[in-house]
C-alpha cells in the first residue's frame, strides 16, 4: 500500500514472491496519479486606460491536463478584441473601453477537480468637456452664467479661475458675488466691469486634467 500518493508514485509495479521453492513474478501494473488543477500563476487585477491592452495571466497545472475557461461576471467577453494565448492560457483584451469594466473569472476543471480565481479590471479615462462654457456679451449689472461639463472614469472634479488671479473657485462656494453652482457653473450676479475677462474652467481627477477658457465681455 501507498500512502498518500504523489505524483512522482507514478509509474509500473509487479508483485514479486519468493519462498524455498522458487520465485514467481506478477506482470507489471500501472499507476496513474492524478492530480487536481491547482494555480501556478492567478490574474491580478488590473488598471487601464482606455485604449490600452490589459493581459490577464492564469497558468494552471493538474494531471489530467486541465482546460482553461475565461468568463466576464456580466458574460460579456469582448470577442472581437480578446483572445486567448494558449501557451499559458492567458487572456488579453485589445483597446479597453470602460464597457469591458469588471470581473473576470478563470476557470480550470479536469476529471478530478476544478478551481477558480477572479480579477478586476478597472477602466479609466481622461477628463473630456461634454459641454464646454461660451463667450458671452453682458451690460453692467447683469448676469452671466458659464455651464462647464466633462466626463471621464473615474468622475473629473471641476473648479473655476479667472486668467490673473489665484484664487481657486470650487463647486458649491461663493466668492463674493460669483457662484459656483453644485453642478460647475460659473455664476456672476450684478456684473461689473472689473469681472471681464477670460475664466478657466479646469476638470481634473487621478488620471490627467484638461481645462478650457471663456471670455466676458462687460457692456458699459
Amino acid at each position: 500500500m501507498i500512502n498518500n500518493v504523489e505524483s512522482i508514485d507514478e509509474g509500473n509495479y509487479k508483485c514479486k514472491a519468493q519462498n524455498l521453492v522458487g520465485t514467481k513474478e506478477s506482470s507489471y501494473a500501472r499507476l496513474t496519479v492524478q492530480v487536481k488543477p491547482f494555480f501556478k500563476i492567478e490574474p491580478k487585477d488590473e488598471n487601464k486606460l482606455a485604449g490600452q491592452s490589459v493581459r490577464f495571466q492564469c497558468l494552471v497545472g493538474g494531471d489530467p491536463q486541465p482546460k482553461v475557461l475565461w468568463k466576464k461576471d456580466d458574460g460579456n467577453i469582448p470577442l472581437g478584441r480578446a483572445n486567448i494565448h494558449h501557451e499559458d492560457q492567458s487572456l488579453e483584451i485589445r483597446n479597453v473601453v470602460l464597457s469591458d469594466e469588471g470581473v473576470y473569472i478563470c476557470e480550470a476543471q479536469n476529471s478530478v477537480g476544478h478551481i477558480s480565481a477572479k480579477a478586476q479590471l478597472y477602466v479609466n479615462s481622461a477628463p473630456k468637456f461634454i459641454k464646454k462654457p461660451q463667450d458671452q456679451k453682458v451690460g453692467l449689472n447683469g448676469v452671466a452664467s458659464f455651464h462647464c461639463v466633462a466626463d471621464g472614469n473615474p468622475p473629473p472634479s471641476i473648479y473655476w479661475t479667472k486668467e490673473g488671479s489665484s484664487v481657486l473657485m470650487f463647486p458649491n462656494n461663493s466668492y463674493g458675488h460669483i457662484h459656483i453652482t453644485p453642478h460647475g457653473t460659473l455664476e456672476i450676479n450684478g456684473v461689473q466691469k472689473d469681472d471681464a475677462g477670460y475664466y478657466v474652467c479646469s476638470a481634473f481627477s487621478v488620471v490627467d486634467s484638461s481645462a478650457t477658457r471663456t471670455f466676458l465681455q462687460v457692456k458699459h
